[in-house]
């Protein structure tokens, strides 16, 4: 298209267009597709029984088969074992696009029915968890859900152009490919006259536009695009848009102060993560953030601040409590470690890390019998994929007297 429109008119006549020509639709969603049979990645889940990833490809595994409620049990599982395995996070979110084709529109239009409201509650969570998780996490799992193609958009060539403009960039960021999808997003701007008029474009396309910017590393650009979701939400500016998104007002400046962590300006990324934590209590995420800063900057009592700020924002999440540990033992503190490690192994008693943690610095208090026995069991837990940790392990035992 070369003819630009005028903006807050032609948005609302295309996308009535466009909705009509969506929502009449026949198409299937997009199947899943997974590399191995789905008895090889059961095998596999059954080899490494404590590998969060192994159950996550098993749950992949039955939502290609179309088996939904054991997909969602693989899943759940992984997120047991890891609970920060942002992937999870996101195929649960989208979960119940798969089980019920309509909620494409019914989200979009507001009619998501009664029984269907409480799923959709736990997939906002989800999706919110895996953005707090990960900012930049793989979301091609969307494609698998999306509605295929209009046949409607094949009928004119004037309704196929409404797809290349509103729909093809969404569809390309979903299979991966970025710099496609960012080509896509731009033109969208230009040709509605968006670039010159900002408030008229939706929250979607700076969402996606964002996203596709941070895939590509492109972190200041990708800092405009949510700065302006962050005005707005703090402006509580409501609008038309092409996608749900459920995040809320503070977890955009979250995801600012990723960027900026990402891009190396830890000072801008320590004041927003800061800002973050003090506006919502439970963004555990934030503190972790902050944590892993004040590490790198070699500010141990600070890092182990945020470390057990993390813990009393989440407690119910123990890999925090390990995490506390490997902070203390990192620090030389081996005593004070001794203590969130082993709470870690009692209440994650499926996870290696914390029996590798706890393990090492028993090895460094030459407390042999303990060193010997939670080495063992991380040798006895540990999936095939931690062969650096394994070789670790074999190494200290062999030191023991």
């Amino acid at each position: 298209m070369t003819t630009r429109f005028r903006p807050r008119r032609a948005w609302r006549a295309l996308l009535a267009t466009a909705a009509v020509l969506f929502l009449a639709s026949t198409a299937d969603a997009q199947r899943l597709k997974v590399g191995l049979p789905l008895k090889d990645l059961q095998a596999a889940a059954l080899r490494d029984s404590n590998d969060a990833v192994a159950h996550y490809n098993v749950g992949l595994g039955f939502w290609s088969a179309k088996k939904y409620d054991e997909a969602q049990a693989a899943l759940e599982a992984a997120l047991e074992l890891d609970p920060r395995l942002a992937p999870a996070h996101i195929a649960l979110a989208y979960l119940p696009y798969a089980r019920r084709g309509k909620l494409w529109e019914e989200v979009l239009l507001g009619t998501v029915p009664e029984e269907w409201r409480k799923p959709m509650e736990e997939s906002d969570h989800h999706y919110r968890a895996a953005f707090l998780i990960d900012p930049l996490v793989d979301m091609r799992i969307v494609a698998a859900v999306t509605p295929g193609k209009a046949l409607a958009f094949e009928m004119l060539p004037e309704y196929a152009k409404v797809y290349d403009l509103l729909f093809r960039g969404f569809d390309e960021f979903q299979e991966g490919k970025y710099e496609a999808a960012l080509g896509r997003f731009n033109n969208l701007m230009r040709e509605l006259g968006w670039d010159t008029h900002q408030r008229d474009a939706p929250n979607s396309i700076f969402w996606m536009r964002g996203l596709a910017f941070g895939q590509l590393r492109r972190w200041e650009e990708a800092k405009q695009d949510f700065t302006v979701l962050l005005t707005r939400a703090q402006e509580r500016e409501a609008g038309d848009s092409l996608t749900h998104i459920p995040l809320r007002t503070n977890e955009y400046r979250y995801v600012l102060a990723y960027l900026d962590h990402r891009a190396g300006n830890l000072p801008g990324a320590a004041r927003l993560y800061s800002e973050a934590v003090e506006a919502d209590i439970g963004l555990y995420m934030g503190h972790v953030q902050l944590a892993a800063i004040h590490e790198a900057q070699g500010r141990v009592p600070e890092a182990i601040t945020e470390r057990r700020a993390a813990i009393n924002a989440n407690p119910d999440d123990a890999t925090l409590v390990r995490d506390l540990g490997l902070t203390l033992g990192k620090a030389g503190r081996l005593e004070e470690a001794l203590v969130p490690l082993n709470e870690a192994a009692e209440r994650l008693p499926r996870d290696p890390t914390a029996q590798l943690y706890l393990g090492l610095v028993h090895f460094d208090l030459q407390h042999h019998a303990e060193a010997r026995a939670a080495l063992e069991r991380f040798l006895a837990l540990a999936p095939a994929r931690m062969e650096r940790q394994i070789t670790l392990a074999r190494a200290k035992l062999a030191e023991i007297p």
